[in-house]
């Protein structure tokens, strides 16, 4: 699903290297094949929406203010 709003975006994978940190234009989509562990960290989610294997993912649930933290795993979980 495309950004409704520009959205800034910091993914980690599980060695600490830095997949991809911007800022994303209105429109954007993006999409990682990542095995193992993964961070995510995600600004102005009200312009965002995350799938993980194909099951949307609520960031509300994993937001404070309008960051949304997520971590990917075997089993995501807050971060």
């Amino acid at each position: 699903e495309a950004l409704t709003d520009e959205t800034s975006e910091d993914a980690t994978g599980a060695s600490g290297q830095r997949i991809e940190y911007g800022l994303l234009p209105a429109g954007s989509v993006r999409e990682y094949q990542i095995s193992g562990n993964a961070s995510l960290r995600i600004g102005n989610v009200r312009g965002a929406a995350l799938q993980i294997d194909g099951q949307a993912v609520d960031l509300a649930q994993h937001s404070a203010g309008n960051v949304a933290r997520v971590q990917v795993g075997a089993e995501p979980a807050i971060r």
